[in-house]
């Protein structure tokens, strides 16, 4: 018997495989709701996350996101601990001093976001396609690229930064 996943990623991925089809999620699409599929998720997931990788974040590294609660979140939530690092979630109606202060102090190196927002790289929520893109670059040169960061992630591991 296999043993019970013990850490987000793998109880992520331990889900894709066992349900690839099955509806993961369902999200607003213009004036209507789009399903998407587990293995989608983990697809998007594997590349975004490769993709923050090529970027250079570390493992361990804090990675703010500073959003509407929305699907793009969830896949930058995850695609963050699926690259070891660390998610710093902001409220979207944070003022803007505090917003820094908060970047600052946690050490972020790279925000997720859907609006301008004051210090740190960011990375536009509306524009994961890029990252994903670059993803599937780094895995094309390095398939195990994200397994290998999954595998150091334990039980122990910060998954989020409040």
């Amino acid at each position: 018997m296999a043993e019970p996943a013990r850490t987000v990623p793998r109880l992520l991925f331990d889900r894709v495989a066992r349900t690839p089809h099955a509806e993961a999620f369902r999200h607003p699409a213009g004036d209507d709701w789009s399903s998407v599929s587990w293995g989608e998720v983990g697809s998007r997931v594997t590349a975004l996350a490769a993709g923050l990788i090529g970027r250079g974040i570390a493992p361990g590294a804090h990675v703010a996101v500073c959003a509407v609660t929305s699907y793009e979140w969830i896949l930058a939530d995850l695609a963050i601990v699926c690259a070891g690092a660390v998610t710093v979630p902001i409220y979207p109606a944070t003022p803007p001093a505090d917003v820094a202060a908060l970047l600052r102090h946690s050490g972020s190196v790279l925000t997720f976001t859907d609006r301008p927002l004051p210090t740190t790289p960011l990375l536009y929520l509306n524009r994961l396609g890029e990252l994903e893109d670059e993803g599937r670059r780094l895995l094309a040169a390095d398939p195990e690229a994200v397994a290998a960061r999954i595998a150091g992630v334990t039980p122990d591991h910060l998954a989020t930064l409040i």
